[in-house]
């Protein structure tokens, strides 16, 4: 039932986020909401039948100094004039959506009870991936429609469709996962299954190339960086093979090039090599980062006006479109972080990511077996090329699957920590 759980909310969030699927007789409720509900009906009953609220973590703490400083926003944005007292049901509203992505990560984790499950789940992500992926493939080859990705494909010009409604989500979404692929394509197989995830590794390549994001793709050299340099001193494998493994990871590079649109290809070009006349209002290094670097500049004056404890909730837009004349969004979740939370709230997001990270760092140094080494490695690389891409993009089409993989991978490390514990107490040996 958890990973039939699961998948529902998974692909029910996908789907409504393409606009492909939507409930339309209850209102104000959607099959990603009966998902979220499941989760947490499930977890009730777990509560319910081993009197234990949640499983120890020590990641937990981090997660409720975020809860209070994200619930005190809206008493500041009354304080700050922003909004008033009788809009405090919709205020409440805005805060569920966004503590939904964090109390997915709980529930999650409190629900995954062995290694098998958090397999299965991680299974599911790839799926998930796999399926956004072909439905991009279809409407971009012109093949299929499917509700928000052919606007989206329309809207931003050939080659940046996406499986989640906007391109560089996706392709942060890519970044996050493509190391899992990595994962099944070098874990124990028969060389069918390795055929066929290195057909995988291509295609998911060339997704990433078709999404235009030069974010994307600097995000995923960074975590491909990070994931050979975890090989080498984890010392997963030898020289030899780790050169070889290079090798082959540059050759699927190569080829996705090669195999990927022309159309594309000039379209990700034109954008890193413009050299059209700038206009009005706007720097060389405003047309090159889409205009990222200008709302940065204006959106700093917020930040001077209230920098400790910010301006509220869901302030970003309005506040710059009425003291800077710029309705945009920020393209950046540290910034708007630091508009709407202040630097309290961008303390305490940076503290838990890092504590995240460190957390399967950590684990990495004690694990012993191969899979589970190669898994933690997996999880960090895609993990850091995701938080990294997060410097473009608000991540609000992906935060809530990236807040489950979190769940799943950091309960699977603490359920490897608790059989590694209870082995070496147990005066067992812990085998390779």
């Amino acid at each position: 039932m958890k990973i039939f759980a699961t998948y529902f909310f998974l692909f029910s969030y996908w789907a409504e986020r393409t606009g492909s699927i939507a409930l339309t007789k209850i209102k104000g409720l959607s099959l990603s909401n009966l998902g979220f509900y499941l989760f947490f009906g499930l977890w009730a009953l777990k509560v319910a039948s081993s009197k234990k609220l949640f499983e120890k973590n020590p990641i937990n703490k981090y997660f409720f100094i975020l809860f209070f400083v994200l619930a005190i926003s809206i008493p500041i944005k009354f304080l700050n004039g922003l909004s008033n007292p009788s809009n405090v049901t919709r205020e409440l509203m805005l805060l569920k959506n966004i503590l939904e992505p964090y109390i997915l990560y709980f529930l999650v984790f409190n629900l995954l009870s062995n290694e098998d499950e958090c397999k299965r789940a991680t299974f599911a992500l790839f799926v998930l991936l796999l399926a956004s992926m072909c439905s991009m493939f279809l409407v971009h080859s012109g093949l299929m429609r499917i509700g928000n990705i052919t606007v989206m494909s329309k809207l931003t010009s050939a080659g940046r469709s996406s499986g989640l409604g906007n391109p560089n989500d996706y392709a942060s979404f890519i970044v996050l996962f493509f190391p899992i692929n990595l994962y099944y394509l070098l874990t124990p197989a028969t060389t069918p299954k390795r055929f066929l995830f290195l057909l995988i590794s291509v295609a998911t390549i060339v997704a990433l190339i078709i999404t235009g994001s030069r974010g994307g793709m600097i995000s995923f050299f960074l975590s491909m960086l990070l994931f050979f340099f975890i090989l080498h001193r984890k010392k997963v494998f030898n020289p030899q093979k780790l050169i070889a493994f290079s090798t082959f990871l540059l050759f699927c590079v190569l080829l996705s090039i090669f195999l990927s649109p022309s159309q594309v290809k000039e379209t990700v070009i034109n954008k890193s090599f413009n050299t059209d006349p700038v206009r009005n209002n706007e720097t060389r290094i405003d047309k090159f980062t889409s205009g990222r670097t200008r709302i940065f500049r204006n959106a700093i004056t917020l930040f001077t006006e209230n920098p400790i404890i910010g301006n509220g909730q869901g302030t970003f837009i309005p506040l710059l479109e009425k003291k800077r004349g710029i309705h945009v969004a920020a393209h950046n979740l540290y910034l708007s972080l630091l508009i709407e939370y202040g630097l309290i709230g961008l303390i305490v997001f940076a503290m838990l990511l890092y504590r995240i990270f460190i957390y399967a760092k950590k684990a990495i140094n004690t694990e012993s077996t191969f899979q589970a080494s190669l898994f933690y490695a997996c999880f960090l690389s895609g993990y850091f090329g995701y938080v990294f891409s997060l410097i473009g993009v608000n991540g609000q089409n992906s935060n809530q699957v990236f807040w489950i993989y979190v769940a799943v991978a950091t309960r699977w490390i603490s359920l490897r920590q608790m059989a590694i514990s209870e082995q070496t107490l147990g005066g067992y040996p812990i085998r390779a």
